[in-house]
């Protein structure tokens, strides 16, 4: 008998804005929602939006009210509040959280990292297995794919990538597409993702962290396409002055 579902931690955390990549924009625009496939892979450099884009992709596809795909969700209809929250049934992010609460139940002992294991593949098939709740598709976002070492891991979720389902969507995420095995990267889409003009970047800083246009536009050139990297140096600074 299969265990009770158990919700997923709150994440009062509002996505952050997805910034440039026009032609992965336009490549998923020209697909529309009805044209997905089952499965896609982002890859590119760290710090250039395919976390944030998953998000935002899965946010629009449950939007009651989207304004434009992939990423124009409304931010104020019941799924995208409930998306924001964290508190939506038909979105899986396999986060630090997510491995930490599969572990715990399956009664396995907490461990020292939280790279995606045999148990957390489990809850993602078993999660995948129920119906929508809004009515839609069912998404799971799988970030830093590269981590994942175990062959156990691997062999349960290509035996889900093996059987697309129009009402299941997977979207992966990796720095390093070489680092995926042939068999993950021959059942998904490819994306790729360029590493951001340090216009975008210091345009970003400016509109969403209030910094002075100077200093974004230094963080930019030292963060070398990444916006990631320009944030987590703004989060170093704010650290230190506190």
């Amino acid at each position: 008998r299969m265990p009770a579902p158990v919700a997923p931690p709150p994440r009062p955390d509002a996505p952050k804005p997805f910034v440039g990549q026009p032609q992965v924009v336009e490549y998923f625009r020209r697909l529309g929602p009805e044209k997905l496939a089952h499965a896609y892979l982002l890859h590119g450099p760290r710090g250039t939006g395919k976390k944030t884009f998953a998000r935002a992709l899965a946010l629009t596809l449950h939007c009651e009210h989207p304004t434009s795909f992939p990423t124009g969700y409304c931010g104020m209809c019941g799924p995208c509040l409930r998306g924001i929250a964290g508190t939506s049934g038909d979105t899986i992010i396999v986060d630090d959280d997510f491995v930490r609460t599969a572990d715990a139940l399956a009664g396995k002992q907490e461990r020292k990292t939280t790279d995606i294991g045999v148990e957390a593949s489990r809850r993602i098939i078993q999660l995948m297995g129920m119906k929508s709740y809004e009515g839609g598709r069912l998404v799971t976002i799988l970030p830093d794919f590269e981590n994942v070492t175990s062959d156990a891991t691997y062999n349960a979720l290509l035996k889900e990538l093996e059987e697309p389902d129009p009402g299941k969507l997977f979207l992966i995420t990796t720095e390093n597409l070489e680092g995926i095995l042939e068999t993950i990267r021959s059942r998904a889409m490819l994306v790729r993702f360029d590493s951001l003009s340090d216009k975008e970047i210091a345009d970003q800083l400016v509109a969403e962290y209030g910094q002075p246009k100077d200093h974004a536009q230094a963080l930019a050139r030292r963060a070398q396409g990444s916006l990631g990297d320009a944030i987590a140096e703004l989060d170093e600074d704010a650290s230190a002055l506190r």
